[in-house]
């Protein structure tokens, strides 16, 4: 990509995807640190054009995903399903960005485009995740243990997690 005709300032020269029709730009593009408040602000207008469409698409997916935490061994695998899901807030995002409407079907987006790629995007941040959780019980040995398995009760010893600290 050549980035030398790109103005790296921020301000009115940012490019705004409100602007463009096109949503994939082959080699990728440069902008500005300041274009992010734009970004954000667009997408907060998109919010509020559409707020009760945006709160029940995200308490369908609450509730799709609670309903998983609470089933035996089928909570595994919400982590898997949870970039899925992800690629369906985006493509209502992109649909109201592009037409002005989008519809709540749109959450199930990922399951019927790249599912198999998705769900390695899950596998791989379910893997980073058990890295973390690992690395964790390594440096913090079985302190750990026990702080997870006293949660589970009212009167768990806060001084337990001084034991995780080597």
């Amino acid at each position: 990509m050549d980035n030398q005709n790109i103005n790296f300032n921020s301000g009115g020269k940012n490019v705004s995807l409100t602007k463009e029709k096109s949503t994939f730009i082959p080699g990728g593009r440069a902008v500005g640190a300041g274009a992010a408040t734009e970004w954000i602000g667009n997408a907060w207008k998109m919010v509020k054009a559409k707020p009760m469409m945006w709160i029940l698409l995200t308490l369908i997916y609450s509730f799709i995903i609670m309903a998983f935490q609470f089933i035996p061994f089928v909570s595994l695998f919400a982590a898997l399903f949870g970039s899925v899901f992800i690629a369906g807030f985006i493509a209502a995002a992109e649909k109201q960005r592009t037409t002005g409407n989008f519809e709540i079907d749109l959450l199930f987006h990922g399951f019927k485009n790249k599912f198999g790629s998705l769900v390695a995007v899950g596998g791989l941040s379910l893997g980073i995740y058990l890295l973390g959780v690992i690395a964790a019980v390594i440096i913090g040995g079985s302190s750990i243990y026990q702080l997870i398995l006293d949660s589970q009760y009212a009167n768990s010893d806060p001084t337990l997690l001084l034991g995780c600290v080597p």
